[in-house]
């Protein structure tokens, strides 16, 4: 039952262990990229659980987390789901790692309406686009935040990443809305 990241997320909850699982699965990104050979200077994205964002790494995972932000450009990741859920706390979390040298990725935009007028509060250094979202619903409003995002990108210089390109047409949405990486 604990075998899909949901599930063994919420036990986490019911535990009150989400941070220990969520600096587990930090730790254990850094490691296999440690391990797999990623080169500098390369981005290493880590989805975080945003409620826990600002909780210091456990004593015995240091080590592995230090070195792999000493290699790598380190970008957490949060869902745009998380902007709205707790903005003041998202917001004090983004400024805490932000003061440890990590950068922010907002994921899976496109989803809620509101989450580009939260962009120049956040200020991702990368922006992640499902192109499912965008294809599955188009309307004015996914147009205004498409443009939202891309406007954001040009302004500050962050990156826009399209993610589930699987046809030429969708490289070709991709590259209309402004992502430069897929």
């Amino acid at each position: 039952p604990l075998g899909s990241p949901a599930n063994l997320f919420e036990a986490a909850r019911r535990a009150g262990r989400v941070a220990e699982l969520d600096w587990l699965c930090r730790t254990a990104a850094a490691e296999g990229a440690l391990e797999g050979g990623l080169r500098t200077p390369s981005v290493l994205l880590v989805n975080v659980e945003p409620q826990v964002l600002h909780k210091p790494e456990p004593p015995r995972l240091k080590q592995s987390w230090r070195r792999a932000g000493e290699r790598f450009r380190m970008v957490l990741e949060v869902k745009e789901r998380a902007l709205t859920d707790d903005p003041a706390q998202l917001l004090w979390s983004i400024g805490w790692a932000r003061d440890l040298g990590v950068e922010v990725a907002l994921d899976a935009v496109g989803g809620d309406l509101r989450s580009p007028s939260l962009l120049e509060l956040l200020r991702p250094e990368v922006v992640k686009i499902d192109l499912r979202l965008v294809r599955a619903r188009p309307s004015r409003d996914r147009a205004a935040a498409v443009h939202a995002v891309s406007a954001h990108a040009e302004r500050t210089g962050a990156a826009v990443v399209a993610q589930c390109i699987e046809t030429d047409a969708d490289l070709d949405l991709a590259r209309a809305i402004g992502a430069t990486r897929g």
